[in-house]
């Protein structure tokens, strides 16, 4: 395959910026790559752009999906169709620069991933902030806690983007993203991946350029949260037992990792409840069954108490972990009377 590099590009209704992210492919100074457009069923006119790119170079290939069936099915499409050694993503809004292949393929290596720098920008493309890595080769063992726990919590370990992976390791283990988990799937995919290589190799220099959309699935999630939706919490657990289930394979048991899994484990559980108060759509009685629901799920083995206490975390936590739905209720809604009366005191001032 001598080296070929298939870039995945998922497409829904992105016309209006396309264009840059397609050209900053067409500039790349590594030449030996394949880009594969999956058109997700787009409404506006992605897809006639994407045919425009086919005219203009044979290494551009489209597949259009006949239902929007959401951005993880159009990666496993992506992927199906792949030819090349290895495989990378890109988002139809972002953009990369033009060595982002060309260091992106010095850097890997047998059982080895290579990441590079990330740079954010908001909706118009205006630079917000970067996800800062240094130069360095991350062996997967306890030595890479600190690593991982900066970009666990930053977010970047989750992204599929900035990244190369092994083909050959995706088809030999059927690696693939989930489809109909609202988020979080990019997370699990890559702990999964993870699982199966040796080392990470960082690059300090921003090569990717990563858009936030108004429109994100974030944005989306909340709005489900609003409407006492359980299955996000089953969303959450897998997030959870993917990151565990990577730490486990690779031996990344010691305490300072423990703790943060035991923190993030309850954390879940609280940022659903506090999601749910943030702009109430339900009765309170259904609120209470909700919160009930979730503490019922908690699964109390996973935490150890004696390490709840040391993080001192709010109140609302230790009410989970007890199981003290009334209590915990009772505060969310005393809460809401509050915010709500401070409301009122602002729009009659």
């Amino acid at each position: 395959m001598n080296g070929q590099i298939s870039i995945i590009i998922p497409v829904y209704n992105r016309g209006y910026c396309l264009s840059r992210c397609l050209d900053s492919v067409l500039n790349q100074r590594y030449t030996n790559w394949e880009c594969i457009l999956v058109d997700d069923a787009s409404i506006d006119d992605s897809l006639q752009i994407c045919n425009l790119y086919l005219k203009k170079d044979s290494r551009f290939h489209l597949t259009a999906q006949p239902e929007n069936a959401g951005v993880s099915v159009a990666r496993n499409q992506g992927m199906e169709l792949a030819k090349g050694e290895y495989i990378t993503f890109i988002d139809s809004d972002d953009w990369v620069e033009s060595d982002y292949l060309f260091f992106l393929y010095q850097a890997v290596g047998k059982d080895t991933i290579p990441l590079c720098g990330m740079s954010v920008h908001d909706s118009s493309g205006v630079f917000k902030y970067s996800h800062e890595i240094e130069d360095k080769t991350y062996r997967l063992d306890d030595g890479a806690t600190e690593f991982l726990l900066e970009h666990l919590i930053s977010g970047f370990i989750a992204s599929p983007t900035s990244r190369l992976y092994s083909r050959g390791i995706i088809e030999e283990y059927h690696l693939r993203f989930q489809p109909g988990i609202n988020w979080g799937e990019d997370l699990i995919f890559n702990c999964t991946y993870f699982k199966y290589i040796d080392n990470i190799r960082c690059m300090a220099t921003p090569l990717y350029h990563v858009v936030k959309q108004d429109d994100s699935l974030s944005r989306q999630r909340q709005s489900q949260q609003y409407s006492c939706d359980l299955s996000l919490l089953d969303d959450d657990m897998k997030i959870w037992h993917g990151i565990d289930g990577f730490l486990k394979e690779k031996g990344i048991c010691n305490k300072k990792m423990n703790r943060f899994m035991q923190w993030y484990y309850i954390f879940l559980h609280g940022t659903l409840l506090s999601f749910l108060y943030t702009k109430p759509i339900v009765p309170a009685k259904t609120r209470f069954h909700f919160v009930r629901n979730v503490i019922k799920n908690l699964d109390r083995d996973i935490l150890n108490v004696t390490v709840l206490f040391r993080l001192r975390l709010p109140v609302r936590y230790y009410l989970i972990y007890y199981r003290m739905p009334l209590l915990l209720w009772s505060l969310y809604e005393l809460k809401l009377m509050v915010k709500k009366g401070t409301h009122r005191k602002m729009f009659h001032s």
